[in-house]
């Protein structure tokens, strides 16, 4: 059977996608702005997926499948990665799956 992946990390209770999603643009040197137009999303639907400045207690909102994709594609890594599965950290990766 394949690794069980968490999608919470416990320590923050952000989940891990969000995590990575920032860590992946602040090594890439980008800012939420600069995301949603990489991926031709809004900027105002990045900001409610990974906002950092949400009041404390507030939920993000989760992206669909599409949305992880477009992310996954701009930043390039795989959506498993994204998702917490660090076996699959970039794109190429996800052909062991098949």
């Amino acid at each position: 059977m394949g690794q069980r992946v968490q999608f919470r990390d416990t320590d923050s209770g952000k989940s891990v996608w969000v995590h990575r999603i920032n860590k992946l643009m602040e090594e890439k040197k980008i800012t939420q702005q600069e995301l949603a137009e990489r991926c031709e999303l809004s900027s105002s639907v990045v900001s409610d997926w990974i906002g950092l400045n949400k009041r404390k207690g507030q939920e993000l909102r989760e992206p669909k499948i599409l949305g992880f994709q477009k992310i996954a594609k701009c930043l390039g890594v795989s959506v498993d990665y994204l998702l917490g599965d660090n076996v699959c950290e970039t794109p190429d990766d996800e052909r062991i799956h098949e």
